[in-house]
């Protein structure tokens, strides 16, 4: 009965759904908004294992409130091929507001982007709502977050005049409770398995600066990061400024958000890094192993999480490249992390063709044809010689092997020759011979006397 009315309800707003195949209405559904207002309707109807799919281009409304995940919800939002714009919010919301105990999954069937920044924290004391995980009122740690595609930008909104910390891109947001000594709050769990996404710290006022992915700023403490698992895509994760004219810290790329100057003298610190960064790859050689530490101006800055690899599998290699934040200008740490796969390219007893290591989304380079003797090339074929013939514009997203495939030459298929190698230039050379026989034999008139 609890289920019809909520289908009940999203009809009523005008939200088209549709049954997910093979799966029992009770278990899930598919809502397809096409407005603001019914994508916020959608997410507050929505129940775990539900997907809500874009329908179309949608821009949230100016001052008010971002998307909100139910509490205990596991909820998949589908970009769908379409452009969501969430900006301009009201004081220190969160673009899209994922509870602790919540988890949303971010992906993007057929491609679609994601631009969410959090609401500023207005004129009281507080700080900024995250892009992508708690208000700035909300001092516990983010629920998870997964990013499996797409392309997603995530910005904490700016602690301003009232004083407090930044929110984090994705995770904490900055304190905005009405006394500036409260911390930021903690990072959740976030997994990134492919797409490019960017998140960005927002500075504070009297506050720290929240991180890139990890804790806020805090009005004393820096809220601390979370765990972070990477297996595929492009990260780049910056951290907010502090407030430098309080000396206040700077965000991690990823990790904890910087300190501020409203704690007890001396006792402000920077967010701890966290349970660390999981990059599920092999390093390239001089790759970063810290994703950026914000900088301690005068207030601890917020840690940076360290880089480790629990798994490497064959043909699947990153780069990180980072930098710590710097005086003066107390600004924020920053890590991007690049992932890359293997294309091998199996020329099938022909000539070599060398192996390529492309980045993750992008296109390998169509390599000059091979050659083998008494054969024509026919294409690169995906996984084996009768695979499907592979399009050179087709992102790679995992490693990947490439088979040569052959068809026998024309002028010699009729004859059943082994073309092959050796064997292939004997029967050159014997059909050679014959004809020249067969000639002379027909011109007895040209032999010697």
């Amino acid at each position: 009965m609890t289920r019809l009315l909520v289908l009940f309800a999203s009809v009523a707003l005008a939200i088209p759904l549709s049954i997910v195949a093979g799966v029992s209405p009770a278990d899930a559904v598919t809502l397809t908004p096409n407005t603001w207002a019914q994508l916020q309707a959608a997410m507050a109807t929505a129940s775990s294992s539900d997907i809500v799919a874009l329908g179309a281009d949608i821009t949230a409304d100016t001052g008010g409130a971002g998307l909100a995940v139910a509490p205990g919800s596991t909820l998949v939002l589908d970009l769908n091929g379409h452009t969501l714009t969430i900006e301009s919010l009201g004081p220190g919301y969160a673009g899209i507001h994922v509870p602790a105990t919540a988890h949303l999954t971010i992906q993007a069937t057929g491609g679609g982007s994601l631009f969410a920044t959090g609401g500023s924290d207005g004129l009281g004391s507080g700080g900024g709502g995250s892009g992508i995980g708690l208000n700035g009122d909300d001092l516990s740690s983010s629920g998870s977050v997964t990013i499996t595609g797409g392309t997603v930008f995530a910005h904490g909104g700016r602690s301003r005049l009232g004083g407090g910390g930044g929110g984090s891109g994705i995770g904490g947001g900055g304190n905005a409770s009405t006394s500036i000594y409260a911390p930021g709050g903690g990072g959740g769990n976030v997994t990134i398995t492919g797409g490019t996404v960017t998140a960005v710290g927002a500075g504070g006022y009297l506050g720290g600066g929240g991180s890139g992915i990890g804790g806020g700023g805090g009005g004393s403490d820096g809220g601390a990061g979370g765990s972070v698992t990477i297996t595929g895509g492009t990260v780049t994760a910056t951290g907010g400024d502090g407030d430098f004219g309080t000396y206040d810290g700077s965000g991690s790329g990823i990790g904890g958000g910087g300190a501020g100057s409203g704690g007890p003298p001396g006792g402000s610190a920077g967010g701890s890094g966290g349970t660390g960064i999981d990059v599920q790859a092999t390093a390239t050689l001089g790759s970063a192993t810290s994703a950026g530490d914000g900088v301690a101006f005068g207030i601890g800055g917020g840690m940076a999480a360290t880089l480790s690899s629990s798994v490497t599998p064959p043909g699947v290699s990153y780069t990180a490249t980072a930098a710590d934040g710097y005086i003066p200008a107390s600004s924020g740490g920053t890590v991007t992390i690049v992932f890359h796969f293997l294309v091998g390219f199996d020329s099938a007893s022909g000539s070599l063709v060398a192996d390529q290591i492309v980045d993750d989304g992008d296109a390998a380079t169509e390599p000059p044809a091979p050659t083998r003797g008494g054969y024509e090339f026919t294409g690169w074929h995906l996984g084996t010689t009768s695979g499907a013939l592979w399009n050179f514009a087709t992102p790679i997203t995992a490693p990947t092997t490439l088979v040569a495939g052959w068809t026998v030459q024309t002028e010699l298929a009729a004859t059943g020759a082994d073309t092959s190698g050796l064997a292939g230039l004997a029967w050159l050379l014997l059909l050679t011979g014959a004809a020249a026989v067969t000639v002379r034999r027909r011109h007895p008139a040209d032999r010697p006397k």
